[in-house]
C-alpha cells in the first residue's frame, strides 16, 4: 500500500498536470499504470514458463521416462489425446511460484487492490463501488491461489488477459472526464473492438480448460461470476458505442459507402 501511496505522492509533487486533476482522474491514471505494469510482469512470467515447459518436454523426450510417471500429470495425460488442457497442466507443473517476476507482480498488484479497497471504504463508496470491491477481493484471492496452488500459470494467464482487455477503458474514461470528446469517441471505438476480441473470444476460449484444471472449488464458483459481469459490461459497451456512432451519423456514412 505504501508503494502506491508513495508513487501517487511523487506524481502529485512533481507533475503539475497530475496535481491539478480531481481525485477520480488521478485514481484512473494510477489504475492505468497498475494495468500496464501487470501486463508487462505477467507477460514476462508466462513467456518464461512456456520456455521452461519446452525445455522440460525436450528433456523428457530424450529420457526413458514418461510424463505419465509424474503423478500430477498422470491423471490428465493417461488415456487421453493431446489437448490444450494437457499443456496447461504442464505449464502449471513447471511454473515457478518463487520467480522474482511473479513475486514482484503479486506484491505490486496486491498492494494496489488493497489500497483501492481502503480508498473505497474511506470515501463511503461501498454501495456504489460494490462491483469493484467484489472484483478486487477476487483478484486478491487469485494472487493468493497463484502463489499457493498448482495452477499458478492458469491464474496468471487469466489475470494477464483480464488486464490486457481493459487497456482502452482507462483512456476512454480519461478523455471523457477531461471533456476531450473527439479522442473519447475514437478511444471508445478502439475499446469496443479491443474488449470484444480479448474478453469475448480469447478469454472465453481459455476459461473452460482452466475450469477443468483448477483445484479450487471457490475459484470455480467465483470466476464465472466475474466472467458474466464482464460480458454484461461488454454488452453495455457495444450498445453505447453503437448509439454514439449512430448519433454522429457515422453509421449512415458507412452504410452509404
Amino acid at each position: 500500500v505504501v508503494i502506491w501511496l508513495g508513487f501517487t505522492h511523487i506524481l502529485d509533487k512533481h507533475s503539475q498536470t497530475f496535481h491539478n486533476y480531481p481525485i477520480y482522474i488521478k485514481n484512473n491514471i494510477i489504475s492505468f499504470v497498475h494495468s500496464i505494469l501487470s501486463v508487462i510482469l505477467a507477460g514476462i512470467f508466462l513467456s518464461d514458463t512456456q520456455k521452461d515447459a519446452n525445455v522440460f518436454l525436450y528433456n523428457q523426450a530424450l529420457s526413458n521416462t514418461s510424463l505419465t510417471n509424474i503423478s500430477y500429470l498422470n491423471e490428465s495425460l493417461t488415456g487421453s489425446e493431446y489437448s490444450y488442457t494437457n499443456m496447461l497442466k504442464i505449464y502449471n507443473y513447471v511454473a515457478n511460484p518463487w520467480s522474482f517476476t511473479l513475486l514482484s507482480l503479486q506484491a505490486m498488484s496486491m498492494c494496489y487492490f488493497i489500497a483501492d479497497c481502503i480508498y473505497i471504504f474511506r470515501s463511503g463508496l461501498i454501495l456504489k463501488k460494490a462491483p469493484y470491491l467484489f472484483h478486487h477481493v477476487l483478484m486478491l484471492l487469485l494472487h493468493y491461489y497463484a502463489y499457493t496452488s498448482r495452477n499458478t500459470y492458469g491464474y496468471i494467464w487469466l489475470f494477464y488477459y483480464g488486464e490486457l482487455s481493459n487497456f482502452f477503458t482507462y483512456t476512454t474514461y480519461h478523455f471523457i472526464k477531461t471533456k476531450n470528446e473527439e479522442n473519447a469517441y475514437l478511444s471508445s471505438l478502439c475499446q469496443c473492438v479491443w474488449f470484444s476480441i480479448y474478453r469475448g473470444f480469447v478469454y472465453t476460449s481459455f476459461l473452460l480448460p482452466f475450469f477443468y484444471t483448477t483445484d479450487s472449488l471457490l475459484m470455480r464458483i467465483l470466476l464465472p461470476c466475474i466472467y458474466i459481469m464482464g460480458l454484461m459490461w461488454g454488452y453495455n459497451l457495444l450498445n453505447t458505442t453503437y448509439i454514439s456512432i449512430e448519433t454522429r451519423g457515422d453509421l449512415k456514412l458507412i452504410c452509404d459507402e
